[in-house]
């Protein structure tokens, strides 16, 4: 294992962009007519890692507004199963790790140590309590002293998030929130500290694993750009497609409208 490779230089959602290629690259070519019609190019299984794979590039985004002390290492590679962590933060209040869940449209519902989706429960609080005891252990046996790392699910593109009368045991919080809540929160770590951290957090040492064999990064990356430019010229293909429908089932109806009512008046007359 080497420690020339600095986990800093990973684009964010890096691991999930790499399900969404080789999923989409095994499934056949899309049909000439689907294409024209504007059908989704991506079929549900490879679908789903690209909803994802947006939501997290969203938090990324949002992460790397912060500037400043804020350090943020997104795909970290963790355990020798193929699994990451979305993003790793560390800045002046803490070190973090941030879940993004991506659930356009919904209600969800946080409170106590539930988090729902639609009124459906899910294993977020659980998995990302798992994830921030895994992160701090890995990062106490580099630094040398207890790192206490909190955990936090960020909410991507949901209708509306609601809070029970229970504080959730783990931070649920919308994407718009994220940026003040951590900052809002008192200092913890000095500029030092928050140096040797980010560093040590850099390693793939420091986690026990290695980058996944295949594609170098940047390919991923360039390929799920080609994959997102696809999927955003069909939604354009098809909304085109609806608009001509509309209009030209307009036209024909006022044409029908227009013929009952001319014969009506000449009935009349």
């Amino acid at each position: 294992m080497t420690d020339l490779f600095d986990l800093r230089t990973r684009p964010p959602a890096i691991g999930i962009m790499r399900q969404c290629v080789q999923r989409h690259e095994l499934d056949p070519p899309q049909s000439p007519v689907g294409w024209l019609f504007g059908q989704h190019p991506l079929r549900e299984d490879a679908r789903a890692w690209y909803r994802g794979a947006l939501g997290e590039r969203a938090v990324g985004r949002s992460l790397a507004a912060m500037g400043g002390e804020w350090n943020a290492i997104h795909g970290v590679p963790i355990g020798d199963r193929g699994s990451d962590i979305d993003h790793v933060v560390i800045g002046p209040s803490g070190v973090y790790v941030i879940n993004a869940k991506r659930h356009i449209g919904a209600r969800v519902f946080a409170g106590g140590g539930s988090v729902k989706v639609n009124g459906q429960p899910t294993q977020y609080v659980r998995n990302s309590q798992y994830e921030a005891e895994r992160v701090a252990k890995k990062l106490t046996a580099v630094a040398g002293h207890p790192v206490e790392v909190t955990p936090i699910i960020a909410i991507v593109d949901a209708a509306e998030l609601t809070y029970g009368k229970k504080e959730p045991v783990v931070a649920v919080l919308s994407l718009s929130r994220l940026p003040r809540w951590l900052t809002r929160n008192s200092r913890t770590l000095t500029s030092q500290q928050i140096i040797e951290l980010s560093d040590a957090a850099a390693r793939l040492s420091t986690w026990g694993s290695a980058i996944p064999q295949g594609l170098p990064d940047e390919e991923v990356a360039h390929r799920f750009a080609q994959i997102d430019r696809a999927v955003s010229r069909a939604i354009v293909r098809n909304r085109l497609w609806i608009a001509g429908v509309v209009i030209v089932g307009g036209l024909i109806a006022l044409n029908v409208i227009s013929s009952v009512l001319t014969n009506a008046l000449t009935a009349l007359l």
